[in-house]
């Protein structure tokens, strides 16, 4: 078993950058960090405890399927007050998926088709 400590970062490829850090920066909170030129656009991201990196990369877009499907790969991200978010995404303009399950739980896509899922775990199970 390798050494792992922590989650370091989760990358996202991303049609457009600018929507992109709309949604990260601005409507969940994260907040630029420096970024090294790697040959093309991106935007390297910190907040909560982790890092997310976009990276713009149109030659290399990917075929969806553009449903929002919890099963596709997805970060989630704990949340104390879920009526708060879910209501903060849709008034963004963004369809919010209720989870089928006893979790609270709901997902969103985000600009690049990302699954993003926010979780409300009971106290002891934070």
């Amino acid at each position: 078993m390798l050494p792992i400590q922590a989650v370091h970062h989760l990358s996202f490829t991303v049609p457009d950058l600018v929507q992109a850090r709309t949604f990260w920066c601005d409507l969940l909170g994260f907040t630029d960090i420096d970024r090294p030129d790697l040959g093309f656009p991106g935007s390297w991201l910190r907040g909560f405890g982790t890092e997310i990196h976009l990276l713009e990369l149109a030659a290399h877009s990917r075929e969806t399927k553009g449903g929002l499907d919890p099963g596709r790969n997805h970060v989630a991200f704990r949340v104390d007050d879920l009526d708060a978010v879910r209501a903060r995404l849709i008034a963004a303009g963004l369809h919010v998926l209720e989870s089928r399950s006893s979790i609270p739980q709901i997902f969103v896509l985000s600009p690049g088709a990302n699954v993003i899922e926010f979780i409300q775990p009971e106290p002891s199970d934070a």
